[in-house]
């Protein structure tokens, strides 16, 4: 991730960033993350982070490298998680945005739909909380949220507890209950 060493309040700085990302991709990394944090995203409202995220898709993409969103929900306001989601939408090629991060806490599951809303389904977007329950799973499936943190025994566990009600089926993105 770009910045890793950095403080998370350190506004980032496209040439700075690009320089770690080109040093990282040599060093063999496939994808880069870029933290979104309450303080860079409100540095100029936004217009460095914006400018970073967008110079980094444009240089790693053409070299078959993925850059992830991490989105840092725990001191942004919902305004401030969808503004951050429309920059990933604008940056283009966003491969994933992650709600949640492990410096603090993770994103709950209202913050995670928010981004899911303000996101081209083309981005994927993984939820960092570890889903611990076959049910929960299947809703955030439901909702197009697409990568999880979770241990596969235990959901597979509680799928098994819960066979007797009769098979279990994924609902699909966009369908009504």
């Amino acid at each position: 991730m770009v910045g890793w060493n950095a403080d998370d309040s350190e506004p980032m700085h496209l040439e700075a960033s690009r320089d770690e990302a080109c040093l990282l991709v040599a060093a063999g990394a496939t994808e880069v993350g870029l933290l979104a944090t309450a303080p860079r995203l409100r540095v100029n409202a936004g217009a460095l982070f914006k400018e970073t995220l967008t110079g980094l898709v444009d240089t790693l993409t053409p070299m078959g490298v993925r850059v992830r969103l991490i989105l840092d929900t725990e001191s942004l306001t919902s305004s401030e998680v969808r503004d951050a989601c429309d920059l990933a939408a604008a940056a283009g090629s966003v491969w994933m945005a992650q709600g949640g991060s492990w410096r603090g806490r993770r994103a709950d599951l209202t913050e995670v739909q928010l981004m899911r809303e303000g996101l081209p389904r083309s981005v994927l977007l993984k939820w960092t909380e570890p889903v611990r329950r076959l049910e929960t799973l299947l809703l955030c499936i439901a909702l197009g949220i697409d990568r999880f943190n979770g241990d596969v025994e235990d959901l597979m566990q509680t799928a098994v507890r819960a066979e007797w009600l009769g098979p279990l089926t994924i609902p699909q993105a966009g369908v009504d209950f």
